[in-house]
């Protein structure tokens, strides 16, 4: 009794108690649909980076807990992440998002460089917060294994693309490049602007 007990009292959502962060969710939710104006364009969360952290908190948590608690999905599909990934797709493609909030999620992770920060962040982070003795040690056994596993990898990549019709250099440049690179945040998304600055293509249909 007094386990569960303790369990319930302790669980919570982004670092709150449950009950804090379903009343800041249900604030921030309410502003996000809330919109006004004539055409719609104006909603009560404003619509810059506060806004965009918030709404954006609160949608990943809300799904990163369903994906960690669905079965299957959280066994053998990716769990919370995937959730994230998938669930937000699914909510602006059905349009159950307003379209402020829709550009303001886009505004952010694209135009204003977010993704950018959050790149440099993730690299320099990772190397700096390593041990530096270690680091040196494992730099000469660890970076080969990585370089020979990477380059075994495209070159099943570009065999299976040039089997299938789809083109060897298409399947290593937009698949498995992409994906070896981090996939989403390190890897998708700034490899699309790359090519997309070097073929004169745009960001949205690089890698279609």
């Amino acid at each position: 009794m007094s386990t569960s007990r303790e369990k319930k009292e302790t669980f919570s959502l982004l670092g709150l108690p449950w009950y804090y962060f379903a009343i800041a969710a249900a604030i921030i939710l309410a502003g996000g649909f809330w919109t006004f104006g004539k055409d719609g364009s104006e909603t009560v969360l404003p619509l810059n980076l506060i806004g965009a952290f918030a709404i954006m908190a609160v949608l990943g948590t809300i799904l990163n807990e369903i994906g960690n608690r669905t079965p299957i999905v959280n066994t053998y599909l990716g769990g919370g992440p995937i959730a994230i990934i998938f669930g937000t797709a699914a909510l602006v493609h059905f349009n159950l998002l307003p379209k402020p909030v829709t550009t303001l999620i886009g505004n952010f992770m694209a135009n204003w460089g977010f993704l950018d920060w959050y790149i440099a962040a993730l690299i320099t982070g990772s190397i700096l917060g390593m041990n530096r003795n270690l680091l040196v040690k494992a730099f000469a056994r660890y970076i080969p294994a990585i370089l020979i596993g990477v380059f075994a990898a495209l070159g099943l990549v570009g065999i299976f693309g040039a089997i299938t019709g789809y083109g060897w250099r298409e399947a290593i440049l937009f698949i498995g490049i992409p994906i070896m690179g981090g996939g989403m945040g390190a890897g998708a998304v700034p490899l699309s602007k790359i090519y997309a600055g070097s073929t004169g293509g745009t960001l949205r249909n690089c890698f279609r």
